[in-house]
């Protein structure tokens, strides 16, 4: 057993089915911040940063996309149960064949959960979810240089492909072929530090 409390929403102790009316079928789970354990600084502004991260090394998760059926539905139960927005306005990607909400949290340099609805069965996402239905698709992950982990890819042997500019994920990133992973969907977006940005 877990030394911390959980709460699960859509379901109850006297009837433990799940429903996901709640939710949209996410499956959240809550829990205080404590059995993170992150060091007090992580939420100081400005946040850290890495010091000397080595080329190509992995930084944060940047997003975890969930895919879904509907995503207005999907909202709306966040929206009314939850009281969870997005994060702007809902975006429609043509080239990825995908409509996408971001949601974020008041952490400011925490990961999105972005979910994504396919408009079309015939493109990545869309193939996905009418091979394994609604649920976690993606993971992206900021690296410190993606010429510097493409070579890193390339020295392991692991599968990859550049992805353009102006799709799903802002600007190039490497998706990892998942065929290497056992099925886990990873993509590689370049880190821009805070300070980079500022002035």
């Amino acid at each position: 057993m877990l030394w911390f409390e959980r709460m699960w929403v859509g379901l109850t102790p006297e009837d433990p089915r799940y429903r996901p009316t709640v939710d949209g079928g996410l499956c959240l789970e809550f829990h205080s911040g404590v059995p993170l354990r992150m060091p007090e600084e992580t939420f100081s502004t400005p946040f850290p940063e890495p010091k000397d991260p080595a080329p190509g090394e992995m930084i944060r998760i940047v997003s975890r996309s969930v895919l879904v059926r509907d995503l207005d539905a999907t909202l709306r139960l966040l929206s009314t149960n939850l009281d969870w927005e997005p994060v702007g306005s809902v975006e429609f990607l043509p080239e990825e064949g995908v409509r996408r909400a971001r949601l974020g949290f008041a952490l400011g340099h925490s990961a999105t959960v972005d979910l994504i609805q396919p408009t079309r069965w015939n493109c990545d996402a869309g193939r996905y979810l009418y091979t394994w239905g609604p649920g976690p698709y993606s993971i992206q992950i900021a690296v410190n240089g993606l010429e510097a982990k493409s070579e890193d890819l390339k020295a392991r042997g692991t599968g990859f492909s550049w992805v353009p500019d102006g799709t799903v994920a802002e600007g190039r990133r490497l998706r990892v072929d998942p065929r290497d992973l056992d099925g886990t969907l990873i993509e590689f977006t370049a880190w821009e530090p805070a300070t980079a940005s500022v002035g």
